[in-house]
């Protein structure tokens, strides 16, 4: 403003040292800007002047406005009557007021009548500044991409925070999220099973362990896998097989004897145990490969019995055998220790289960009555049981029951044997075991 002031009195000065014959204005002639009436130049040569401001530019200095002439040699100031402002005098307002001078500025007039213009960055219309609407007035929303909950004011030109959100905000139920985990919590990935996810330091989300388990992830924690899906094994119960989880085996199939491999390493329950014997009625049976399991080793004779898996020389009688198949029994072990010609004891007797006695006329009645050759493995035999038995007038039985009768329900107590007797030559004998 001091810079505009000297120009204007420089400009004023060298106006003053024109033409010395100009006239001296009548200082109380003034004209309609409010400035002194100087008149007009006597004519004569063209004066040169040096051009001080734009010609036309106009500037308000408090409620004066100043105007540069025509020439730019300097300015001309006026007393506006109400008010000088953006380089023009302005009219006086009406008290309260306001108006749309252009699309930009807003005049508004204050209670004295003062008019003020204010630049409208959304534009002017009807008299007041545009608003931009950034939000629907009185709406809460999430801030987008932030951690704030936020409120709609009700013009909706802008809106104020309602609530911090610090574990997210939720845009769908428009609230503040929980936390999602807790620190130190961890997980399994779900799109990746070998690796641990852990609870973010914000607690909004997980983060993925950088290094992945060697086997797999259960509950949060690396595991190292006990087998692979389907494997099968041999275990102190059976067969085992690996579990779902691959973390450990489970019982598949229980093993009463064991369990055992075959020659391509596939577990199998064993069907024996390797050199074990057994009796099967009659049967002696062996175990030589616990896969195959047990194989006929010897059949005993009928006279024979077996027991823990030999044949022993006992001759068993079951009280479900009719009398007679008893009675053929003992004959042909009476026949077998006849035909030895040992002395002593030949056989035990087991009639475990038997319910009657047998006599020595029990056996020789029912043989000479109903025996036949074809019941005896030669005509020798039965040529020996026809002695022992004592058939015919002339024919002595040759069988003495020390014990009176063959008892029932006795296993290995009473024996058979054979005697040489002066009189008969051979004879069967029925006694105790002991007394042999």
């Amino acid at each position: 403003m001091r810079t505009l002031g000297l120009t204007l009195f420089l400009g004023m000065l060298m106006v003053g040292c024109g033409d010395a014959t100009q006239k001296t204005p009548d200082a109380s002639v003034i004209n309609d800007l409010g400035m002194p009436d100087y008149g007009q130049p006597d004519d004569g040569p063209p004066i040169d002047t040096v051009q001080n401001c734009p010609p036309g530019h106009a500037f308000c200095n408090g409620n004066e406005l100043l105007t540069c002439k025509s020439d730019g040699s300097g300015y001309t100031t006026i007393i506006c009557p109400t008010q000088c402002d953006e380089g023009e005098c302005l009219d006086a307002c009406t008290p309260g007021s306001a108006q749309c001078k252009t699309t930009d500025w807003l005049e508004t007039c204050s209670d004295d009548g003062k008019a003020s213009i204010q630049f409208c960055e959304n534009g002017c219309a009807g008299g007041t500044c545009t608003e931009v609407q950034v939000c629907v007035p009185d709406e809460i929303f999430c801030e987008p991409g932030g951690a704030r909950l936020l409120k709609c004011d009700s013009k909706g030109s802008s809106a104020d925070n309602l609530e911090e959100c610090p574990y997210g905000c939720d845009e769908e139920n428009t609230a503040c999220k929980a936390a999602a985990c807790q620190p130190g919590d961890t997980r399994c990935a779900d799109d990746d099973p070998n690796t641990v996810e852990i609870c973010s330091a914000t607690q909004t989300g997980w983060e993925k362990a950088t290094t992945p388990c060697k086997d797999t992830c259960e509950d949060g924690v690396c595991v190292v896998l006990a087998c692979d899906v389907d494997e099968v094994q041999c275990g102190p119960l059976g067969v085992e097989k690996c579990t779902e989880t691959q973390t450990e085996f489970e019982l598949l199939e229980p093993c009463k004897i064991g369990c055992v491999t075959d020659v391509d390493g596939n577990p199998a329950c064993a069907l024996c145990a390797v050199g074990e014997v057994k009796c099967d009625y009659q049967t002696v049976k062996s175990c030589d490969d616990a896969l195959e399991g047990f194989i006929t080793e010897k059949e005993c004779s009928e006279i024979q019995s077996c027991a823990e898996g030999a044949c022993v020389d006992t001759v068993t009688l079951k009280e479900q055998n009719p009398p007679a198949a008893n009675y053929l029994l003992l004959l042909k072990a009476f026949v077998d220790c006849w035909n030895d010609k040992v002395e002593g004891a030949c056989r035990a007797i087991n009639t475990t289960g038997l319910t009657v006695d047998i006599s020595a006329d029990d056996i020789s009645y029912w043989f000479c009555d109903h025996a036949k050759e074809a019941d005896f493995d030669s005509q020798d035999d039965y040529a020996a049981a026809n002695d022992i038995a004592g058939c015919g007038l002339f024919n002595v039985e040759d069988m003495d029951f020390q014990t009176k009768t063959i008892h029932g329900d006795l296993n290995g107590v009473e024996c058979l044997g054979y005697a040489k007797d002066w009189v008969n030559s051979n004879e069967i004998v029925i006694n105790d075991c002991e007394a042999f």
